[in-house]
């Protein structure tokens, strides 16, 4: 019979069960290697042999730090040991400071014909240690705090995470149009609406908007306006993100000679931000509004960008979809949460073709998305072969002085 767990993706999963029961094997089939925390590995950093039990108590003092401060952090984590009963209860003090899903997966003990020295890791010393677990395991209570699972079948167990990406997920009866960053060129923008003006057709945006072009003013109005009629959908950009702080800092200013362009030449508003790479340009042009949309700009822009997604995910014919600014995580594969740490990923460091095989973990039929690199045209970058491609999309918008003509854009049918 099937075992369903339902998972939280900042969750703390203990495993129960004793040697060669298969517990490193359920973990490995089913969640990506930075999930886990292995007290025999690090049994293995601290002794040089996982075998070694002579500095239990500093292994299992790393452990609980490990847990501790991943569980402060919002990450997975899956403690793979026998379920001792220091870690039982250490995982649940954690669990309840941090408000943390707290599960425990406690697979069945070996039947007599199981018990060999190949299960047993060669040695038959583990034997005796074998029959030592089982007992502590069966006269240890699991408290309520967690949620037990008992596990028949390790072939047998589906996990089912409350996945990030389901608030990100498009609608597959669409057409989707990829956008590279716009980067201030309104017009273009305006031309690429008229030739894809079809009602089912809809715009993703890989951002960086903003920055260099005729107007970041007029095309940050229009793709906020398609965005909130439902006929685009952006991403996360390290340009927005920075024009996003300069007007979050100049909206907490109480000063009246904000709203006068000298102040921010002469270095007294720019409130610790770099103006390289087109952010002068765009500041200025903020400067020369009227004092009143000057107000409404910086706070519209502000919500527009907060309203924005970390990444987009689409499921079309047979083809997942991942659309992104720089770059794609594991995790964000997965549909994990992504933290502060992924945000630099995919606000700034670009997936290559050198680790897009790393990113892609397996996965069959996938194609990333991505902007941030300017190229002279659309290209696909890498065929990863099993269906996985990379695609760059950024054909340098603001960055070259004109094209003689606009390349079409990216469409997925």
């Amino acid at each position: 019979m099937t075992t369903t767990i339902k998972l939280n993706p900042d969750a703390i999963v203990v495993m129960i069960g004793s040697i060669g029961t298969g517990k490193s094997t359920l973990v490995r089939n089913h969640f990506s290697e930075h999930h886990i925390v292995e007290s025999d590995f690090i049994r293995s950093q601290v002794t040089g042999d996982r075998n070694d039990n002579s500095y239990d108590g500093v292994v299992f003092g790393i452990l609980y730090a490990t847990l501790s401060a991943r569980a402060r952090s919002g990450i997975l984590t899956v403690v793979d040991s026998t379920g001792k009963r220091g870690v039982i209860d250490e995982a649940e003090r954690i669990a309840k400071k941090y408000k943390r899903q707290l599960v425990a997966l406690k697979l069945p003990h070996l039947k007599e014909e199981e018990i060999t020295e190949e299960r047993m890791k060669h040695r038959m010393s583990f034997i005796n240690g074998y029959y030592d677990i089982v007992k502590r395991i069966d006269s240890q209570v699991i408290p309520d705090s967690f949620e037990l699972y008992d596990i028949d079948d390790i072939n047998d167990v589906v996990i089912d995470f409350e996945l990030e990406r389901d608030k990100y997920t498009l609608d597959p009866q669409f057409k989707y149009v990829v956008v590279p960053d716009l980067h201030g060129e309104y017009r273009v923008l305006g031309e690429y609406m008229e030739r894809y003006p079809d009602e089912n057709t809809k715009f993703v945006f890989l951002g960086d908007i903003v920055d260099r072009g005729e107007s970041s003013y007029k095309t940050f109005r229009l793709v906020d306006g398609l965005i909130k009629a439902g006929k685009g959908f952006g991403v996360i950009s390290n340009h927005d993100n920075k024009l996003m702080r300069y007007f979050k800092n100049w909206l907490r200013d109480d000063s009246p000679d904000k709203y006068f362009i000298g102040s921010f030449r002469d270095g007294k508003k720019d409130y610790g931000l770099s103006f390289s790479y087109g952010l002068t340009e765009t500041v200025d042009e903020f400067f020369n509004l009227h004092m009143h949309f000057m107000e409404d700009y910086a706070r519209d822009f502000v919500l527009y960008y907060e309203g924005l997604a970390d990444y987009l995910y689409l499921e079309k014919n047979g083809v997942t979809h991942f659309f992104s600014h720089a770059g794609i995580t594991r995790d964000t594969i997965r549909g994990m949460p992504v933290k502060k740490r992924q945000q630099v990923v995919l606000l700034y460091e670009t997936t290559t073709v050198d680790n897009v095989d790393l990113v892609l973990n397996g996965s069959t039929n996938t194609h990333i998305h991505l902007g941030h690199d300017a190229s002279e045209k659309i290209i696909t970058e890498y065929d990863a072969g099993n269906g996985n491609r990379m695609i760059k999309h950024d054909i340098g918008f603001g960055k070259v002085d004109h094209y003689g003509y606009l390349p079409e854009l990216y469409v997925i049918e």
